[in-house]
């Protein structure tokens, strides 16, 4: 460790001796744990003494050749080759046990302008009548005299880990709002290591805070140490932004409401986060790749919701290209059905149904998802779908001065006295269209005013089942495959994402109905 240690450090200050200084550490370190009492080993280590329990004093005539001024030069110089782009740090919460080493490295590397010293009731305790932030301000001032911290003392009631995680998450949560990233940092180095964890969790839901902690590259396995000067700052990559657990929760939750332009974003930020470098270091690049494939069908499901298929087209993602097959390509050929002079065949009937039960799935889908308006106007675009293209067939001139209404009343039986040809037979499912679907579509665009209790799962509900058998009614009438109409529904249907984030094909079988046209 030592000679590659000190290869390092030259290449960064070749001013410094630094084999030298590291083997005398080392010798040190030997030769003070043979002739000091455990006790004593911490004031030899920072040159100090506290005598008769006053106040802590230095007991050395060369401050600059204790192991700690040796030790700090070589770590504060690690530091600045390992992180040479870090941010300054504001605010330090600093985890207090009975090694204060740790501690006072971390503190005197990063400086910061306010250091809150977290300790258990047994670490808050020192020397005598000396407590350990008495001592810490005492070594702050003697090792380094232009540098003065406001210092803010956390006495835990207990090392519960509950309390320690409420007591560091309350504190950095006052700090870390209005601080850019690294200004607010923790060392979970000091205290027990219950302490430590439960620190090491609360800071760990902020994504703009730093967590380091002091490890070693050296341990002396017979006498049970770290070797000193082998000592250096790590800068702990924080899971959450590795791993993503709690955004790959949200993510679920989202497009499972139906809110795929969240998704999006969230996904879009997951992929800026994970980074290729971070994605190969970590071995996560199908998990990258799968944010990628969720970014894209997203956009695909956000386009296709606004019934721009085209752009949904473009944005196909590979497992949709394989459940949708040619759905949008049949979709997008969906806008030629009311062109003015098309002959309404059998062609174009299919592609009306189609049309139509697009929007009837969207429908059901926010009906899912508590999106009421939506859900009653896509109803309504079904029906008026399969409404406009009956009538264009007989009077494709007054088409579009037709109100809905009386498209349904001309084409349902009970009008050919008035020179309408009936097109579907089925009064009930007349009477259900307008009341179920029309009517209650009219009355949720006005639900405020309504002063009428009124059951919003029992409407939709009616309201899909009329619609439902109104699709059954023109796939009958103008003879359309229902091997063609099982194929559609169920690759227009829009796919799931499972607990794992991976695409699943829903169970259609619980939507469908018998008609009772």
């Amino acid at each position: 460790m030592i000679p590659r240690k000190a290869e390092k450090l030259s290449t960064y200050d070749a001013t410094q001796d630094w084999h030298y200084l590291l083997a005398g550490l080392v010798e040190t370190q030997k030769r003070m744990r043979r002739n000091c009492l455990p006790h004593e080993l911490v004031h030899s280590y920072f040159g100090t003494r506290v005598k008769h329990g006053d106040a802590p004093e230095l007991a050395t005539d060369d401050l600059d050749q204790t192991p700690f001024r040796q030790s700090l030069r070589v770590f504060k110089t690690f530091y600045k080759i390992n992180y040479p782009l870090a941010d300054s740090c504001k605010v330090l919460v600093s985890m207090v046990g009975f090694s204060l080493e740790p501690v006072m490295h971390t503190l005197l590397t990063l400086q910061p302008d306010k250091v809150i010293l977290v300790f258990s009731q047994e670490s808050a305790k020192f020397d005598g009548g000396v407590t350990a932030a008495d001592y810490i301000k005492f070594l702050i001032k003697l090792y380094c005299t232009s540098y003065t911290p406001a210092l803010e003392e956390i006495r835990l009631t207990s090392t519960d880990t509950a309390e320690v995680f409420a007591r560091v998450h309350e504190k950095i949560n006052e700090y870390s709002f209005h601080c850019t990233h690294g200004n607010v940092a923790i060392d979970v180095t000091g205290g027990k290591k219950s302490m430590d964890a439960s620190a090491f969790l609360a800071a760990s839901l902020f994504d703009n805070v730093a967590i380091y902690y002091v490890d070693y590259e050296e341990y002396d396995s017979h006498g049970g140490y770290p070797a000193w000067g082998s000592e250096f700052l790590n800068l702990l990559e924080n899971p959450y932004s590795i791993y993503n657990v709690r955004e790959e929760q949200l993510v679920k939750e989202l497009w499972e409401k139906g809110n795929y332009s969240a998704v999006k974003k969230l996904a879009d930020s997951l992929i800026k986060s994970l980074t290729q470098e971070k994605a190969k270091k970590y071995s996560l690049g199908d998990k990258r790749i799968l944010f990628l494939e969720i970014a894209k069908a997203a956009a695909c499901y956000e386009a296709w919701l606004r019934f721009d298929y085209e752009e949904a087209g473009r944005s196909m993602f590979n497992v949709g290209a394989t459940h949708h097959g040619q759905v949008l390509e049949a979709l997008v050929r969906c806008s030629n059905v009311f062109v003015k002079g098309q002959i309404c065949g059998q062609g174009l009937a299919c592609l009306t149904y189609k049309l139509a039960t697009d929007r009837y799935l969207r429908g059901r889908e926010a009906t899912h998802n508590g999106e009421s308006n939506r859900a009653a106007l896509c109803f309504t675009q079904a029906v008026e779908v399969l409404l406009k293209f009956a009538y264009s067939a007989e009077r494709l001139e007054e088409l579009e001065r037709s109100r809905t209404e009386v498209l349904l009343n001309n084409l349902f039986n009970g009008h050919e006295k008035k020179g309408h040809k009936s097109i579907f037979r089925g009064e009930r499912l007349r009477k259900r269209i307008k009341e179920d679907v029309l009517d209650q579509r009219n009355d949720l665009s006005h639900h405020s005013c309504r002063t009428q209790p009124f059951n919003i799962r029992e409407i939709f509900s009616r309201m899909e089942s009329a619609v439902y058998d109104f699709l059954n009614l023109f796939a009958v009438t103008y003879r359309i495959s229902s091997v063609e109409i099982d194929t559609f529904s169920k690759q227009a249907t829009f796919l799931h994402l499972d607990d794992n984030l991976q695409f699943t094909v829903p169970n259609l079988a619980e939507g469908e109905r018998t008609t009772e046209a």
